[in-house]
């Protein structure tokens, strides 16, 4: 554990260190995302049993400094490069979901801003494992205010991938990978992340933009 947490202190050095050249900048994020990759080693973030909530911590952690940094190579490292990861928008009527392996290639369907045009407000704040906080629609739009953690998989319980659209095949593989998930994170401050445990390691597998009780 103190392994991870010396990890992310590098990583939070790396990305307050302001570059000029070009060639120093790759070098930086190649090293970053050497260290996501050490990071999720097997004896580092595979181990699950009793250990689940401080390894999974560890993860995140990462991830969530990442957002907060803005930073698209090392972002990406987090997406399975043949699961991908879909994310979920507003799409008026019926939401919309968009595949994508790289996070930078990522452009709103109707106003064609990027990811990391969003503000990620208190995108690193600490995770609390409880359970997922309910949408209530009143002067807030959760019963709870937080970062929260818990094993469970209520985007599979959605079966929102039957409503947008999509023909039968298109709709098996965004099924089969929300039977990946196995970690959902709710940040009431910003977004919900669903993340899964694929070959071995954790990835990021589907983030919900949508503003619950927004029109």
């Amino acid at each position: 554990m103190m392994r991870a947490l010396c990890l992310l202190i590098i990583v939070l050095t790396l990305f307050s260190c302001s570059e000029n050249e070009s060639e120093k900048k790759e070098t930086s994020f190649n090293k970053m995302e050497e260290l996501v990759n050490e990071l999720e080693a097997p004896d580092e973030i595979n181990n699950l049993g009793k250990e689940t909530e401080k390894i999974f911590t560890a993860y995140y952690d990462i991830f969530s400094a990442t957002l907060k940094s803005k930073n698209y190579p090392v972002l990406n490292g987090f997406i399975h490069p043949e699961y991908g990861c879909y994310i979920i928008e507003s799409g008026g009527a019926l939401p919309s979901l968009i595949k994508v392996y790289d996070f930078s290639k990522y452009k709103n369907q109707h106003n064609k801003t990027t990811f990391f045009d969003r503000a990620f407000i208190k995108a690193n704040q600490q995770l609390e494992y409880d359970s997922l906080p309910k949408v209530i629609c009143d002067k807030e739009v959760y019963d709870r205010q937080g970062c929260f953690a818990q094993e469970v998989n209520p985007l599979l319980e959605s079966q929102i991938w039957n409503y947008v659209g999509f023909n039968q095949k298109e709709i098996h593989v965004i099924e089969s990978t929300a039977k990946t998930v196995g970690m959902t994170v709710v940040n009431t401050s910003n977004y919900t992340y669903y993340f899964s445990k694929i070959e071995g390691k954790w990835h990021i597998t589907f983030v919900d933009l949508r503003v619950p009780c927004s029109a």
